[in-house]
């Protein structure tokens, strides 16, 4: 596997079994929380929380300000990934995605195969099936 300068794979374990994973961007005063997996068998143990509090203390350790943790599956204030994003700081700034496709025809691939394999035949608009 490859390292990329300024990319983290954290995870949490609980023994031998891993509770939260997720990828952390690093840059001179910013952080930003990509992208994270819970292990929903053994939800009730918080892996996400120790998780972030790793990547705040991996983030201080590059030289690191802020924490950016983005927004949540929705617009709506009462988002609940929102709310648990809005439990670590009471700081907030708006968060935009700027929806630019830079490879259309890898985006087009991964949809028709999530049609191939899924009951839905609807083609998505955005690539973010791993929520459906």
């Amino acid at each position: 596997m490859n390292a990329l300068d300024g990319v983290s794979l954290l995870a949490t374990k609980k023994e031998s079994t891993y509770a939260s994973v997720g990828f952390f961007m690093f840059g001179k005063e910013l952080a930003h929380y990509h992208l994270s997996a819970n292990n929903q068998d053994i939800a009730k143990e918080n892996g996400n929380y120790l998780l972030l509090d790793a990547a705040f203390e991996h983030a201080k350790r590059h030289g690191c300000r802020y924490m950016m943790l983005g927004g949540g599956r929705t617009s709506s204030p009462d988002d609940s990934l929102f709310k648990f994003k809005s439990k670590f700081s009471p700081l907030t700034m708006p968060f935009y995605i700027a929806g630019l496709d830079f490879l259309p025809e890898k985006r087009q691939m991964l949809n028709q195969m999530w049609i191939d394999q899924s009951k839905d035949s609807t083609i998505p608009k955005l690539f973010q099936l791993y929520r459906a």
